[in-house]
């Protein structure tokens, strides 16, 4: 899981609150306006997040993705949540995980966590693994240890060792430098957390 950088500046909140007074979530489908306004928020957070889901880092985009609230929107308890902008990020489609199938559960971790990165860790193979029990439920529940993100973090990381082994005769520094460009990279690479562990773990060779 990233760390996801809310962009809540003024303009954003003039568009989400323009979104909200055309009923946002309970805007009529047939509203032309508010179903533009909906997809650029949506546009919004695919930027914030580099396009990749909050939750699996797979690439996402605005046709292949929806509005996932972090706090449940149809549990009372937070209700005041639902139309908050921090409470909201894109997730993929996926059914068998990340925000369909989270429903109106609650996991432990959110992408706003600064430390959220750190919590998880990962195989040569691609498969995950949390650093303490929230971390774990977090995957248990969001399903992300999925033989699908097994075998798709591992493609990333066989990739990734395919770029760095192109590189010859370089310092400590600038391997540090390269991974820093390469996390850096605007959209963000698949699993970027994934490729981040690989860095840090394959940094000792150089």
């Amino acid at each position: 899981m990233k760390h996801i950088i809310k962009d809540n500046n003024k303009n954003t909140q003039n568009l989400f609150r323009r979104w909200q007074q055309r009923g946002g979530w309970s805007a009529d489908k047939s509203d032309n306006k508010a179903e533009e306004l909906k997809q650029k928020i949506k546009d919004l957070l695919l930027t914030e997040q580099g396009e990749i889901c909050c939750y699996c880092e797979e690439r996402i985009t605005n046709d292949r993705c929806h509005i996932e609230h972090f706090l449940p929107k149809g549990n009372s308890q937070f209700a005041h949540w639902a139309s908050s902008y921090e409470n909201i990020f894109c997730s993929c489609n996926y059914t068998q995980s990340c925000g369909t199938k989270k429903g109106g559960k609650v996991i432990p971790i959110s992408p706003l966590n600064e430390n959220c990165e750190d919590l998880f860790t990962y195989s040569d193979r691609g498969k995950i693994t949390g650093k303490n029990q929230n971390a774990n439920d977090t995957i248990r529940i969001l399903n992300l240890d999925s033989e699908h993100f097994i075998s798709a973090r591992k493609k990333v990381i066989d990739t990734f060792i395919e770029d760095m082994d192109k590189l010859s005769d370089i310092s400590l520094l600038e391997f540090d430098r390269w991974i820093s460009d390469y996390l850096a990279q605007k959209p963000f690479v698949r699993f970027w957390t994934t490729v981040k562990w690989a860095g840090e773990k394959y940094r000792t060779f150089f």
